[in-house]
């Protein structure tokens, strides 16, 4: 339903009637193209619920709109806005039909990023979760799986590739047609950019929209969120190199990302208290233990709950998490690089949840985030037959 009570303004107060107002603002809307053709109208009892108006007063308004032919009334079905408009004016005899357009520039500055490559055609056409939903919402486990499947086949990697740059046509074909005939607004395919998830798109609006002299109808919390948040997702691009991390050990010695050689790092950022960190980290250990170990993965453990050590050294002995790197950041370290005015860990490695996963490579450069173990799983294993291959 269109939001009516932001599309219709009464004012109570004004000499004009307010059946006059509400018909008159139908009106503008259907002739800016904000309510289009066809679109049923709200019962007059609904209608007048929305407005906080009398039934009889929206009787009155449709009444009027049906006389000047804006809207058409059928018994038993409803009330729907006319397929055509009202002739106002006198019509040029053209065979040119004029169409509602948006400007060809923006009201905004575009900031070009040119160390964008420029995006190739993909290698097929088929719809897929590229243009989907929250991965976390999805069934991580028979998806890895069958990514494992294809992965282990070096003739399926083409059909790994994205779909289209903007997304799927037919795709944003429904969401257009969704929002004009939801939101009131006049876009087409051609104005709906499909990204590869939530924290793209926030990337992306910060990097576009968000600069400098360009935020006054932000008040200060909300663009302190907004630009944190972004802050957040730029520091960790796959393909980036990952922030430093400095910590201590269980026996309080410090340990460094950038001090542990390896061809692959695995960090998980977890919290013992944490229902679903205290079964995905012994999930992740027989993947370790079964394979990961043997291929020459290291994994960085990090407690993000310092106020709860002593369970975390507990957790870490009952289960048998040998052969890791099991480290948290001191409250000293903590109150110093606030001090400081550093962004720390959380924020550089975007923990919004836990746990929180992050593959390396052996410069320390993001290879995945975000993955399920499974996928995990078959991405690694797919890196060392690829590795093997080129020996």
């Amino acid at each position: 339903m269109l939001p009516w009570k932001t599309i219709i303004q009464v004012q109570k107060d004004c000499d004009t009637p307010v059946y006059l107002q509400i018909a008159n603002s139908v009106i503008q809307e259907m002739r800016k193209g904000r309510v289009g053709p066809g679109i049923k109208l709200p019962g007059t009892r609904q209608m007048a619920e929305i407005l906080e108006v009398h039934r009889k007063t929206i009787v009155r308004a449709y009444e009027e709109l049906d006389a000047q032919g804006w809207i058409s009334m059928h018994p038993s079905k409803g009330t729907f806005t006319s397929k055509e408009l009202p002739e106002i004016n006198a019509r040029r005899f053209s065979t040119i039909q004029k169409q509602n357009a948006f400007p060809k520039e923006t009201g905004y500055t575009v900031k070009v990023n040119t160390g964008i490559r420029t995006p190739v055609l993909p290698m097929r056409h088929i719809m897929g979760f590229h243009d989907g939903p929250d991965m976390r919402l999805i069934p991580s486990d028979e998806l890895g799986r069958a990514y494992k499947s294809v992965l282990s086949r070096h003739t399926y990697l083409k059909y790994m590739s994205y779909v289209e740059t903007y997304g799927v046509q037919r795709f944003r074909n429904i969401l257009s047609d969704y929002l004009n005939g939801s939101r009131g607004l006049q876009t087409t395919y051609e104005n709906i950019l499909i990204t590869r998830g939530s924290q793209m798109a926030m990337y992306l609006l910060t990097r576009v929209l968000f600069s400098k002299g360009d935020t006054t109808w932000l008040n200060e919390k909300q663009r302190k969120y907004i630009f944190d948040r972004a802050y957040s997702l730029m520091a960790n691009q796959i393909n980036d190199q990952a922030a430093p991390l400095e910590l201590v050990d269980t026996a309080g010695k410090n340990v460094s990302l950038y001090n542990i050689k390896a061809p692959l790092t695995f960090i998980v950022f977890w919290d013992p208290h944490c229902s679903h960190c205290q079964l995905q980290v012994p999930r992740l250990d027989s993947f370790y233990e079964a394979k990961w170990k043997n291929e020459g993965v290291k994994i960085l453990a990090v407690c993000v709950n310092d106020y709860v050590v002593d369970d975390w050294k507990k957790f870490i002995v009952e289960h048998k998490l040998n052969g890791w790197y099991h480290a948290y950041e001191t409250k000293e370290k903590q109150t110093q690089l606030a001090a400081s005015n550093q962004a720390d860990y959380r924020q550089l490695y975007d923990i919004s949840q836990t746990p929180t996963y992050y593959l390396l490579d052996d410069k320390k450069r993001i290879v995945a985030k975000g993955l399920s173990l499974d996928q995990f799983d078959g991405l690694i294993e797919t890196k060392q037959k690829s590795v093997s291959s080129t020996q």
